[in-house]
Parts: C-alpha cells; structure tokens; sequence
C-alpha cells in the first residue's frame, strides 16, 4: 500500500506507526537513497501487513548482498552499460540517395506528404475503402502502375507483395507451401503484376480476358487479347505491351516465357518505354526496341486518358529508376564491406 509522507515524519516513525522494519521499506522504495531524508507529499511504498516479507535479490542474481547494503543500488552492482555505437559512414549516403529517389519517384496524384496514409495503396494489398474513390478518379492503368515502382522481390517486403498480387486474384492456395521469398524467387510474376494493376484501375482482368480460368491472369501471352488492338504509332501511356521473346531467345534462357507484359508509359525514338513487373526481379521502368522486337498493344476499352499535367514525364521515371540504382548500389557496397 502507498502512504503520502506528512510534515514531520520520519521513516522511523512511518516504520513503527505501520508496523513495518525500516529495512522493508527501504527495500520498496530503493529511491530513498538516505532513510533521513524524505519531504512532505512524497509517496512511498508498505508492505501490505507487518507480517510482509521482502524477497531476497540473492537467488535472481545468484550474488551475496552485502552486510552494509541499506538501498538497492547498494545491493546490486550496475549493469554494464553498452558502448555506445559510432554513426555508420553508410547511414548519411544512404540518406542523399534516398531522397534522390523521394523526390524523383513520381506519383499519381502529386507528392506523397499530399495523399494520407490511409488512402496510399500499398504493393500487394488491396485498396482500402479510403482509396476506392481515388482510384475510380485515376482509370488509366498507369497511373496504377507508377504507385508500385521500386518493389523488389529479393527484399522481404517486396517478396511479400509478389504474393500478395497472387492471392488479390483469387490464387491464395497457388505455391501456398513457399515462403513469400521462395515463390517470389521461383515464380514469374509479370503477368500477375499487370492483373494488380487493371484490377487497381477498375477492371475485371478475368472478363477482360474472356475467361473462367484464374491462372490466365498470370500468363503473359492470354493478355494479347484483351481489350482493343492498338497501332505502335497510335500508342498511349496506360496501354498494355504484350513483347513476344524470339526462339532463340528462350532456347539460351531457358526461364523465359513466351511474352513478357508491361504497362506502356512512353513511346520515344524508336524506344517503347514500360512499367513491368518481374523485370530484373523487380517492378521497374525498362525499355524495348521497336524495331528489334515483336508486339502486340492493347487498350483496355474504356479507360480515359491521363491529363498531361498528372503523369510523370519520361524524364521523371528515367530520374527514379536512377535514384533506386544509386541506393542499391551504395547499399550493396556498404553491406559488402561490414559483412
């Protein structure tokens, strides 16, 4: 029980009123440093009846107290403090390229301080009911696809998001004895990539793509058929690029599908700029040659096309991709050398 120290008391008197030992307290109350100085208003503990008695410190720390120890800083030698950890050189580089990618990562819907938390979409979730009404509002596909730059499937948040693009259509049970690093590891995800990404925009993929059979959303070929065909040089941001991998090609890798799929961004000097999934294991902007190359462009029947003045310039996109090159590159080295 508490008692609140009166004007004129003293430990001895408080010992004898409650009819405690003056050690018991001094043992609730290790604060008290000298048993001759408490003030008025000061709380201090008592043993709930005379009888009550202090546990001895000897069995926890497997140590003899000593004989003059009145307080239980006496009783118990401190324990050691650790060294206090020198700032790593790493930590201010890491900073700059960190923010190089904060302020040229582009975003859909202006700076990132300007959209709440709780209306952010995150990689491999489903939207919020918060973000349903910004994403009706952002039809285009890539508006959809900018949202999911930088993920990495050999991180174990990006490796969790991979999943995660599976289980949002329907494939929970698909690679279900994997760890989200094991499956993102060993399976393609392209495709499932661009079904998060319709899916984000207000599109059924499974009625998009004339189908009953889940796992044609992670095929990169069943998607040159949805939507619309599309000329090269009628091209938009937000269209679907379905790039056919020569024979040659898959017969040297022998990993490769028949297609990989993107999200178009940009279509410049003979360049066909894209956001896509799985390439070079990660959710990146990348470019084919128009001419060294087969396509198939697709438009999703329906989607409006993104105001100028709200998508990222192709010079913004090449800016992020070099900003994630520059933290990855000072990351590996700076792990390379603490390892």
């Amino acid at each position: 029980m508490a008692y609140k120290v009166k004007a004129g008391d003293t430990l001895g008197q408080i010992a004898q009123t409650s009819g405690a030992s003056l050690d018991q307290i001094l043992a609730l109350n290790p604060e008290i440093t000298n048993p001759n100085l408490i003030r008025s208003g000061q709380n201090i503990l008592l043993p709930d009846t005379p009888q009550d008695t202090v546990v001895s410190l000897e069995s926890e720390f497997d140590k003899p107290i000593p004989k003059n120890a009145q307080t239980l800083d006496q009783a118990i030698e401190p324990l050691e403090q650790p060294e206090p950890t020198a700032p790593s050189p790493m930590n201010p580089i890491m900073e700059i390229g960190q923010g190089l990618v904060n302020f040229f990562i582009p975003r859909a819907y202006g700076e990132a301080s300007e959209i709440p938390e709780d209306v952010q979409i995150k990689g491999g979730e489903p939207p919020s009911v918060e973000a349903i009404a910004d994403i009706s509002t952002a039809k285009n596909p890539a508006d959809m696809a900018v949202k999911y730059l930088g993920i990495k499937e050999d991180t174990p948040e990006g490796a969790q998001a991979v999943r995660g693009f599976f289980d949002n259509i329907g494939l929970s049970r698909f690679g279900e004895e994997k760890t989200p690093e094991e499956f993102a590891r060993d399976t393609p995800w392209c495709a499932t990539f661009l079904a998060q990404v319709l899916r984000d925009s207000g599109v059924d993929t499974m009625k998009l793509l004339k189908t009953k059979d889940p796992y044609a959303q992670t095929r990169a070929a069943a998607y040159a058929n949805a939507g619309e065909s599309v000329a090269l040089e009628n091209v938009k941001a937000g269209d679907i690029m379905v790039k056919y991998h020569s024979a040659d090609a898959r017969k040297k890798d022998k990993t490769l599908g028949v297609a990989h799929v993107g999200v178009v961004a940009d279509v410049k000097d003979n360049e066909v700029f894209f956001i896509g999934g799985n390439t070079g294991d990660k959710v990146e902007l990348s470019s084919y040659n128009v001419n060294e190359n087969k396509f198939d462009f697709r438009r999703v029947t329906g989607k409006q096309d993104i105001p100028p003045e709200s998508f990222s310039s192709l010079l913004e996109l090449r800016a992020g991709k070099l900003g994630r090159k520059i933290v990855d590159k000072v990351s590996n080295f700076f792990t390379s050398i603490n390892a």
